[in-house]
């Protein structure tokens, strides 16, 4: 009647778009997807592009695993929201 697709399960709480009206972040880190390899090594690596595949293949995957910490922190922390999204 209504509700057989459940959507009122997947939207946001009007309680949580209240709570967080507010809210103010200043520091929320360093925004580091596609910059972690550029700005901590030598440019000369740069300039082979076979190297260059292999170094953004290998920042995928820092990236990856540095968003899943960020997961794990929210999970441990019982002050943060679980699906909050500013967290560094």
């Amino acid at each position: 009647m209504g509700r057989e697709n459940n959507a009122h399960l997947n939207r946001e709480s009007y309680y949580d778009i209240a709570e967080s009206v507010w809210d103010d972040y200043k520091n929320l880190g360093y925004q580091y997807k596609g910059m972690i390899f550029r700005n901590s090594i030598s440019s000369l690596f740069y300039s082979d592009k076979r190297k260059v595949r292999i170094i953004d293949e290998l920042e995928k995957m820092i990236y990856h695993l540095l968003e899943h910490v960020k997961m794990i922190k929210k999970f441990r922390n019982f002050a943060i929201k679980k699906n909050s999204h500013r967290i560094n």
